[in-house]
């Protein structure tokens, strides 16, 4: 039925067929290449809604994988796992009730060497794209999937879109803030940067390629061969006009992320005119800036928070594009989270744009009770108040009140950055954030301050 692309589909019809999978134990005695036929089947037809059938057939599935574990997976076909397990994650991923078999069933094969010695480099960027999209971190798993891309067969069969995913997704896996990863993983992911890398260098890329790229290199902060970020970046601004504005504010992101990297900052001259030392992605990052100006109702709460910092930290001062950005954030200031604030804020106060309008509009949503903020990024809302010299004492306290009462959160820096904002608005510092930070992080009895000296005793 899936095959008669020019026929009506009729739904009654579909739910026979359905009702014929689903009972007197049909799908339990399909072979592979009939899951596999039903899994294209029931993507062709796009029945996300049909639960049961997926569920079903990834039951199944591991099934099968189990009972050929004493061979070794050697009748499972690497095409075949691919088919079958491209379907749950495009529709079903966030259902672990769906998952829990099909993710059984990967694990058992992408952890057995002699199944991924048969898989192609094609096989091999898929299985991560399935790990990543399922959000599934196994250490093991991404070892022997790494070491075998770096033979140098696969590397040669590379093509340029394989190359964008396979550096994509194993960089989100192993750099989630969720996992630690082992100095061994992330040698394998510098490894697969400097071999796949060169791949990039093409103008076959699509933009969701080149952008899926470009984050991987600034989350991966890879600073070895610049050239192919530089290339990427110049790809994607020329085709900007064709882009998503997610595409657009990732890779805005990604140039800032690698000026962080870098350890670069862009200053101005007497003349008011930036420096040209600047890396060569900053001009192209400025091109793709402005085309976001011009695409603000597309913009979302995350959009605008990366746009901002990004301008921040490239040192765009273009007082137009960050009017427009400026107002797009206001209209979605009841949307925003204290992260999303906190970098909006930090890339006004990095350029000196201080529009009262807007840092009204954020502080007022920052006073929100029902907006949960952290230590850090308390201290870094107050530091960029403090450079835009924006002095509003209920929000100073109120912020340091929640550094005391999530002391065990807080670290010296955002310590630091408190005491600087209160004194660059001419505001004393708390004495009972200073206090308690001392008592608990430095087992000190008391400091006493007097506007910025701190006397400290010990517990003897």
């Amino acid at each position: 039925w899936a095959s008669l692309t020019d026929q009506r589909r009729e739904d009654t019809v579909i739910e026979q067929l359905l009702e014929v999978c689903l009972e007197n134990g049909i799908l339990e005695g399909c072979n592979l290449y009939q899951l596999e036929v039903v899994t294209r089947s029931v993507q062709k037809l796009d029945m996300s809604s049909h639960v049961e059938l997926t569920k079903g057939v990834g039951e199944q599935f591991l099934a099968l994988v189990v009972s050929n574990g004493s061979k070794k997976y050697i009748d499972v076909s690497p095409m075949t796992t691919n088919e079958i397990l491209r379907w749950p994650i495009l529709a079903h991923r966030k259902n672990k009730e769906i998952m829990e078999a099909y993710l059984g069933a990967a694990s058992l094969l992408f952890a057995e060497d002699s199944f991924l010695a048969r898989c192609s480099v094609g096989d091999l960027a898929n299985f991560l794209w399935f790990l990543s999209s399922a959000h599934t971190f196994n250490e093991k798993i991404l070892e022997g999937i790494g070491s075998r891309l770096m033979e140098p067969e696969y590397v040669d069969a590379c093509s340029p879109k394989l190359a964008s995913r396979i550096l994509a997704t194993f960089t989100s896996l192993i750099e989630s803030e969720k996992h630690s990863p082992t100095e061994s993983l992330i040698q394998i992911k510098q490894d697969l940067f400097h071999n796949y890398g060169g791949h990039l260098l093409s103008s076959s890329l699509s933009p969701s390629e080149i952008s899926s790229a470009l984050y991987a290199y600034a989350k991966g902060n890879y600073l070895r061969d610049m050239g192919v970020f530089d290339h990427l970046v110049s790809l994607l601004a020329a085709s900007r006009h064709e882009c998503t504005v997610r595409q657009l504010s990732q890779s805005l992101w990604s140039c800032g992320k690698m000026m962080a990297w870098e350890g670069r900052e862009l200053v101005q001259d007497e003349t008011d005119q930036m420096s040209k030392a600047g890396p060569p992605y900053v001009a192209n990052a400025e091109n793709i800036a402005e085309e976001l100006s011009t695409r603000l109702d597309e913009l979302s709460p995350a959009d605008i928070a990366q746009i901002v910092w990004a301008m921040g930290k490239l040192s765009i001062r273009d007082d137009l594009m960050h009017s427009r950005f400026a107002r797009r954030a206001k209209e979605l200031s009841a949307c925003l989270n204290a992260s999303m604030i906190s970098n909006i804020l930090w890339g006004l106060a990095r350029v000196e744009y201080k529009n009262e309008e807007i840092i009204t509009e954020l502080t007022y949503r920052l006073a929100s009770p029902d907006l949960q903020t952290s230590p850090k990024e308390a201290a870094s809302v107050l530091f960029s108040l403090g450079r835009l010299n924006w002095r509003d004492e209920t929000l100073f306290y109120q912020f340091s009140q929640k550094m005391v009462e999530q002391i065990e959160d807080t670290n010296a820096q955002s310590i630091a950055n408190t005491l600087w904002a209160f004194r660059a608005v001419h505001l004393r510092p708390p004495q009972e954030l200073l206090d308690t930070w001392a008592a608990e992080k430095l087992g000190l009895m008391s400091v006493t301050n007097s506007y910025g000296n701190i006397e400290r005793r010990s517990e003897k």
